[in-house]
């Protein structure tokens, strides 16, 4: 699916291995991201393995998301599921509990050239507010050339780890705040 430059408030659900990018090709020494995916209340965007269906394995490039509010995962909800996420900034989103900007459960997703930034962790009363940039349970990520920066949370501001191993090269994790 090729997107028109713009901004569409939208929550997309992904069920399968769809490629959603910008109609606009990336200049990698000046990239410009011209396509804005604006929440409307809960995760911008959910990637989630249907019951009996294999894991989607989708391509998202050349998108901003931003605008995000839910329990969980504000921007964006991956569980079951191992997406590539390319040429993406994540930004200003909220989550009660945990995942401000992404959330990762069982999930292993290919992030490069990514900007995590200006996300909150821990909303809700009471919530301890984990990883206001990034959170993965069980999942092994690999980050290249991504940067987590300016997000908020009570645990791990820019990344909280549970049971996760993620493979990172590249990348910059700084200025985030508790």
């Amino acid at each position: 699916v090729l997107v028109y430059p713009g901004d569409y408030i939208e929550n997309l659900t992904i069920h399968s291995s769809i490629t959603i990018k910008s109609i606009v090709e990336i200049n990698e020494s000046d990239p410009a991201f011209d396509v804005g995916v604006i929440g409307e209340g809960g995760s911008v965007i959910t990637i989630s393995k249907l019951d009996d269906q294999p894991r989607p394995v989708p391509i998202l490039r050349g998108l901003t998301v931003s605008g995000g509010n839910a329990e969980k995962g504000g921007g964006m909800y991956i569980k079951d599921a191992d997406p590539n996420l390319e040429w993406l900034k994540i930004m200003q989103n909220k989550s009660g509990s945990d995942g401000g900007g992404l959330y990762l459960q069982n999930s292993d997703p290919v992030l490069s050239h990514v900007l995590i930034a200006e996300n909150i962790a821990g909303t809700a009363a009471g919530s301890a507010g984990y990883g206001g940039g990034l959170y993965m349970e069980s999942s092994e990520p690999t980050l290249d050339h991504v940067t987590i920066s300016s997000n908020y949370a009570n645990a791990g501001s820019g990344l909280y780890l549970s049971g996760s191993t993620p493979d990172i090269s590249y990348s910059l994790i700084w200025g985030n705040n508790r």
